[in-house]
């Protein structure tokens, strides 16, 4: 009796066995497949993307070969670095630019993202809220997908897509929050990046602008009247608030300068609050040159190109001097070093928070006995 149900119960747990082993092995096998349709769409993304690039990179040549027939080669080299984010070492100014600290200025950065969206936003401003914020995100995301999805230029873009979003649904939110956001959605897509070291130079140096800048322009703001204020102080104004962002943007990059490049440079605090006002409507003129050499088979761009690159070509000789006007001045560049990263990082962090305390008494006394906003 005992072993006919023990048989009969043997029999049912092999039936079970035999069932849960069925339905693993099913299991699994979905699971193989899904792997396998993943790797195929994978695949067939990354060979898209491929071809997407070599047709980028097609247009991109035939550009600027149109253009090679309107600059000088230093000129066109300056203007892929200002419109397209494309280093040239062997370019005759590069060490000018170097040298003196204004590097950046040749690589794509949220600066050419703002200059792209302010003139999406300018030409779309007759269209409805819904159609301007599609089409300004479409062209910002256009120019990004020309130039590669590199990653300053993703920083800026997921930043100006957040902040149009947040304003077209109108809310409200703190721009480090809106920067925090954007590294988060960027790291998520492309996790490989968390080791990029341009992705945080661009967070760093956009983090310090907004920490920084307002609390510097609180020195000289006070007593200066926006309306009706003389020419002279109007134009010190421009000069001073683009020290203050250039110095705000290389507050937080400073120690990543030091710890990986081991370089103290010194003559980016003179020269950028000089020569960076000048470089917005360059860079706008530069874009055009490129937008216009896509249509360049009509008589009249033809005609448009060769009169603007020809005042192009002056404005640029002269902005190219004024950069190599620094070489005296080189010699304040120093080099860091190894072993003493420590010190200057300490001394950094000493005026750092100096400037926290002096920026936060005299916010506090702007506040409380002027009664004012800042």
């Amino acid at each position: 009796m005992f072993s006919l149900v023990e048989s009969q119960n043997e029999l049912k747990f092999s039936n079970q066995s035999g069932l849960i082993d069925k339905q693993v092995f099913t299991v699994k096998g979905l699971i193989n497949q899904s792997k396998s349709l993943l790797n195929f769409w994978l695949a067939l993304f990354k060979y898209r993307f491929f071809r997407l690039e070599n047709f980028l990179e097609e247009i991109q040549a035939k550009k600027i070969n149109v253009l090679k027939l309107y600059f000088s080669q230093d000129n066109l080299q300056f203007t892929r670095g200002l419109v397209l984010g494309e280093k040239s070492p062997e370019a005759s100014f590069y060490p000018d630019f170097t040298n003196a600290g204004m590097l950046h200025v040749l690589v794509a950065s949220g600066f050419n993202v703002a200059l792209v969206a302010g003139a999406a936003r300018r030409l779309t401003r007759f269209f409805s809220r819904k159609m301007q914020l599609t089409l300004i995100l479409a062209v910002v995301w256009t120019y990004v997908i020309l130039l590669k999805f590199q990653p300053p230029l993703l920083r800026a873009a997921w930043m100006f897509s957040l902040v149009f979003l947040l304003k077209f649904l109108g809310q409200k939110t703190q721009r480090v929050r809106v920067l925090a956001w954007s590294v988060v959605i960027i790291l998520s897509f492309q996790p490989a990046l968390v080791a990029s070291l341009s992705l945080w130079l661009s967070v760093l140096a956009t983090l310090g602008i907004m920490v920084f800048s307002r609390r510097l322009s609180l020195f000289w703001q006070e007593g200066w009247p926006k309306n009706g204020e003389p020419q002279l102080k109007r134009v010190s104004r421009i000069f001073l608030e683009e020290g203050a962002v250039s110095l705000s943007a290389q507050a937080l990059i400073f120690p990543l300068l030091i710890w990986f490049f081991h370089s103290l440079n010194l003559v980016s605090f003179l020269a950028n609050p000089l020569l960076l006002p000048w470089i917005g409507g360059i860079t706008q003129a530069a874009g055009l040159q490129f937008l216009l050499a896509f249509f360049e088979q009509y008589w009249p761009v033809r005609v448009i190109l060769e009169v603007t690159s020809s005042l192009m070509t002056g404005v640029l000789r002269l902005y190219l001097a004024a950069v190599a006007w620094w070489q005296p001045w080189y010699f304040l560049n120093q080099t860091v070093a190894e072993g003493l990263e420590q010190r200057y990082l300490a001394i950094w962090a000493g005026i750092i928070g100096i400037f926290a305390i002096l920026t936060r008494r005299k916010r506090e006394v702007k506040t409380h006995f002027f009664h004012e906003k800042v």
